[in-house]
């Protein structure tokens, strides 16, 4: 640690063997932390006993982050210590830059070069038109932006050595953000940090949320996610909703302020009806399932499917019986009246639906479908080719007008409010 007290002022009184002494403008840095404490004032009584306890009172510092970018934005800090030289107990009040909330540590010092503290944070109140974390989290830049919802939290943690790991709860609550490869809406959960520089959390870390929007409407997400410390988000499983379908991701390593890379989505159980219901196509039903796997890969440009490929899970039926004809069959010409023809009464026995592209630009998906009409030419097989083309999320929207927490997730944010 390097230290400066250019303004330093000692008062000695000899016959009661007091010593008082006055800071101004200290400075100290941990250039391994890149952690700077400057513009220190503040106040110090004790005797000249090595033995008698000390008096410190802290009428403010700035406690700032030197990286570029940096961790957390300038602290103000403020508050009291007291007790044996190097065994101080100490309360503290920080406060970052206007309209930011406080935050309070208190712990002491072991006397042996480490300590223990415990940390509460008042609760963040964030607005996509108010307060953003960048505000806050410089090195979070403009990657995640539009952020609503609650982040509180508290805990504890040491220092020193063979100290334990942090204990530090953090509350996300109702957050919603924007950030690629899409965007997150009402994010819930309890997250337990055991490292605070870096920042990391054990495994198993769960939280919900009612969409995550990647070009494809995804809901009722739950995921089981780590933290590492060298930034890396590893979801070691995590789940959707869609069509009254599931879709799985598993053991997929990520940086969220980079976000590139390659993975699966494993999707069962896909209902052809709820399909049809949120494609807003008047006419258009069905009837079976479909599972299946949708490689994705991160770039900088957003969601890319590469060779997903879905097959139905045994036999179904499409309808397709508009009230008025759209243009492109009215006038279509022969070929596609016979197809339009056959597809009012479709009955499968195998759908093979194949996707490529960027499901918000230029996703194409070809659907192979086999099996005949009853009522054409006696149900004879047809193998019909189906090619559309364009953004996905023409298709329509799922309706989220109902989202259940699970109850894990639930419990645990009515414990950290309680326990406040």
């Amino acid at each position: 640690m390097a230290a400066a007290v250019p303004d330093l002022r000692l008062t000695l009184s000899l016959p009661d063997r007091a010593l008082a002494a006055t800071v101004a403008d200290g400075h100290f840095r941990l250039p391994a932390e890149e952690i700077v404490l400057d513009h220190v004032a503040g106040d110090l009584h004790a005797t000249l006993d090595a033995e008698a306890p000390l008096e410190v009172s802290i009428r403010g510092a700035r406690l700032s982050h030197t990286a570029t970018p940096a961790f957390f934005a300038p602290l103000y800090l403020s508050g009291t210590a007291s007790g044996p030289p190097g065994a101080l107990a100490f309360d503290l009040r920080a406060t970052g830059l206007v309209g930011v909330p406080d935050a309070r540590l208190t712990g002491a010092l072991d006397g042996a070069g480490g300590g223990h503290a415990e940390v509460s944070l008042d609760a963040i109140v964030f607005a996509p038109d108010g307060r953003q974390p960048r505000q806050l989290f410089p090195v979070f830049g403009y990657t995640v932006n539009e952020v609503g919802g609650v982040l509180d939290a508290s805990g504890t943690f040491d220092w020193g050595a063979g100290s334990p790991p942090a204990a530090i709860d953090v509350l996300l609550e109702d957050i919603s953000f924007v950030m690629p490869p899409g965007k997150v809406e009402r994010l819930n959960g309890v997250v337990r940090l055991d490292g605070l520089v870096p920042l990391s959390t054990p495994p198993g870390q769960q939280l919900a949320a009612a969409l995550v929007d990647i070009g494809m409407p995804l809901t009722e997400g739950v995921a089981k996610v780590q933290l590492r410390p060298d930034g890396q988000v590893h979801i070691e499983e995590a789940t959707w909703r869609l069509a009254k379908g599931r879709l799985t991701i598993a053991d997929v390593t990520l940086d969220p302020l980079d976000p590139h890379g390659t993975f699966d989505i494993g999707v069962e159980g896909l209902d052809i009806s709820a399909i049809a219901n949120f494609a807003t196509i008047e006419g258009l039903n069905g009837s079976g399932l479909l599972g299946g796997t949708i490689p994705v890969v991160l770039d900088d440009t957003g969601v890319v499917v590469r060779g997903g490929r879905l097959e139905s899970r045994g036999p179904g039926f499409i309808r397709y019986k508009p009230k008025e004809l759209p243009a492109m069959l009215r006038d279509g010409g022969e070929g596609v009246s016979v197809v339009f023809t056959i597809i009012q009464n479709f009955r499968f026995e195998k759908l093979v639906i194949e996707l490529e592209g960027r499901p918000e630009e230029d996703m194409t998906v070809v659907s192979k479908i086999m099996g005949g009409n009853p009522d054409y030419l006696g149900g004879h097989p047809v193998d019909l080719n189906l090619t559309l083309s364009g953004p996905l999320a023409s298709v329509g929207r799922i309706p989220m007008c109902i989202y259940d927490l699970p109850d894990q997730i639930r419990d645990s944010i009515e414990e950290f409010h309680h326990d406040e």
